[in-house]
Order: C-alpha cells, then sequence, then structure tokens
C-alpha cells in the first residue's frame, strides 16, 4: 500500500513539475557542454588543484591566480572554466570578454551565491534581479554625477590625513605590518560617511565599531557560504546555525542603517518644499549624502523606507568592501 501511495506521489510530481526539472536539465548539460569547450582544468584536474587551496580569502585569490597563468592566456578571449563540484563557473580575464557580460541587458539575474548578502541588501542593486535591477539602475544613475562625486573630496581627504596618522605609526620601526586593517577601517569611515552621513569612526576605533565589526563578520559568512561544499545545502546552513548567525550580524547593520534613515526622515519632512536631485546637485551643501539623494527622488519612484534601506545597505557592503 505504501508503495503504491509513493508511486502516486511520483506520478503527480512528475506530471506537474516535469516540464519545469526536463526545461533546467536542459539548461543545465547545454551549460556544462560550453563550459566544457573553454580552457580549464579537468574535473579531476580541479580536485588536484582543490588540494592547493586554501580557505583563506586572500591567499584563495593567489591559488586562483596560477591557475589564470596556466589556463587564461591559451587565448585571446582569457575565459577559464573551473570546476567547483559539478557546477562550472566561468572566470573572465580580458576587459574585451567581460564587457560582452557587462552590457548585456539579459544578464541580470542573480544566482543563490547572492543569498547571504541578499539579507542585508535586500532587493538592492547588488542582488536585486530582472526589472528590480532596471529600475534601481535608473534610479541610481544622477546619484554618480560628477558634480555630486567632487562634493565627497573633502571627506575623501579628511579621513585619508587620519589613515596616514595611524600608518606613521610604523614608519620608524623598520617593521613589516597588515596594511590591510588600516584600509578596510579607512574604507568604512568613507563609504559611511559619504552614503549616510554618519561619522563611524571607524580608524579611532569609536562609536559604532560594533557595525564595522559586524559587516566584516557578514561578509566573511557569506564567502563560506560560497566556498564550503556543504553549506550550498539550506538543511546543512540550518543544522550549524549558519543562517541564525548571518541573520544576528546582519540585524546589527540593519539596526544603525534603520536609525539613521529615520533621523534623515525627519530632517526631509521638515522641509517645506522638499529638494530635487538637480536641487541638491547645485546646492553647495558640502555634507551632501547618498541618503539625501535617495530622498530626494522618494516621491518619483514611490520609494519606502525599506527600499531606500536596501540602496543604502547595498553601497555600504560594497564600499566597505573594495
Amino acid at each position: 500500500m505504501l508503495v503504491l501511495f509513493l508511486l502516486v506521489v511520483l506520478f503527480v510530481f512528475i506530471a506537474k513539475y516535469g516540464k519545469q526539472i526536463k526545461h533546467k536539465a536542459a539548461e543545465k548539460w547545454r551549460f556544462i557542454r560550453l563550459a566544457s569547450k573553454l580552457p580549464g582544468p579537468t574535473l579531476w584536474e580541479m580536485l588536484e588543484e582543490l588540494s592547493q587551496f586554501t580557505l583563506d580569502r586572500e591567499k584563495f585569490t593567489y591559488c586562483l591566480e596560477a591557475i589564470f597563468r596556466k589556463y587564461a592566456y591559451k587565448d585571446d578571449h582569457g575565459m577559464v572554466s573551473l570546476w567547483f563540484g559539478l557546477t562550472p563557473t566561468l572566470l573572465l580575464t580580458r576587459t574585451k570578454s567581460a564587457k560582452v557580460i557587462f552590457e548585456n541587458s539579459t544578464l541580470v539575474n542573480k544566482t543563490d551565491d547572492y543569498e547571504a548578502s541578499k539579507r542585508l541588501t535586500g532587493n538592492g542593486m547588488l542582488s536585486a534581479s530582472g526589472e528590480k535591477w532596471f529600475r534601481a539602475r535608473r534610479m541610481l544613475t544622477p546619484a554618480f554625477h560628477f558634480n555630486i562625486l567632487r562634493k565627497y573630496m573633502e571627506i575623501f581627504n579628511e579621513q585619508a590625513k587620519i589613515l596616514l596618522e595611524k600608518l606613521d605609526m610604523h614608519s620608524d620601526t623598520n617593521q613589516t605590518f597588515d596594511l590591510l586593517p588600516y584600509l578596510r577601517r579607512f574604507g568604512l569611515d568613507v563609504i559611511a560617511e559619504a552614503t549616510m552621513g554618519v561619522r563611524v569612526d571607524a580608524q579611532n576605533y569609536h562609536r559604532n565599531d560594533q557595525f564595522a565589526e559586524a559587516l566584516q563578520i557578514m561578509q566573511h559568512l557569506a564567502w563560506v557560504r560560497i566556498l564550503y561544499p556543504w553549506f550550498w545545502f539550506a538543511p546543512i546552513r540550518w543544522l550549524f546555525g549558519f543562517n541564525r548567525k548571518l541573520d544576528y550580524y546582519c540585524n546589527i547593520c540593519k539596526n544603525l542603517i534603520h536609525e539613521v534613515i529615520a533621523e534623515k526622515k525627519k530632517e526631509w519632512e521638515a522641509f517645506d518644499n522638499q529638494p530635487s536631485t538637480d536641487d541638491l546637485t547645485a546646492s553647495g551643501k558640502k555634507q551632501l549624502s547618498f541618503l539625501d539623494l535617495l530622498f530626494s527622488i522618494r516621491n518619483q519612484y514611490n520609494l519606502t523606507d525599506e527600499d531606500i534601506r536596501d540602496q543604502v545597505a547595498t553601497i555600504m557592503a560594497a564600499g566597505e568592501q573594495h
């Protein structure tokens, strides 16, 4: 009886989802077949390469660089096909090949690899797909106008002076030191003030230092989510408390952004006539932030507080990482 029941369930499942499964399987096979024609290690060679890999993000890039040098220069297109498990991944090492992807108006759907980042950035431009991505692009293009970007020079210069003061402490020691933590905190100070108009003061280990730490841990977890094959499966992530830890640090970041947006909202509601993006561009306001620009187009694009938060979080996450 149980066997008959399972057969009925299987029949219903195939009848309902058979076409979708067949279509996805055909797409997957086509991608694998095309990727196999590109230069790169075979599945078995990749297993040998993986034995040299490390989970450290910095050292991992050196391992990839070694593969690039071995395979990427065999053809002018500079494309390399790498196998991670049963999934081929394409890496582009030449601008002319990358240009084809970046200028394509249909390749805008994100994969599951963006899941960890999406918990913070929501439907921001980094993790949005399809029409939401196009809408975000149209909406944010004016924010990168030269007249707006040059207003941030004062922020860049001020934070650069603090960075030089920190580095000066090592100038007479005649010893090597890790520069990356200094650059990360410099980047966070710049992006926080330029994006939200908030002085995080991460370089001096002052307020909101918890925010800086949470953002870095989130980025590490996103890296782990991609690199560890067992974390590709949702039940395993749940079993190891991966998502719970990710949500904890995500909420720390979200809380600060929500507080800043609430304060900025009160500030804008006090205006009799709310300025447009053009008004802000032409204004002499020095502390113009990305958040100001989002509020200036809020009515035009019917932006909710959540929409604004997603875009701010996207710039914060991308800016701090790079």
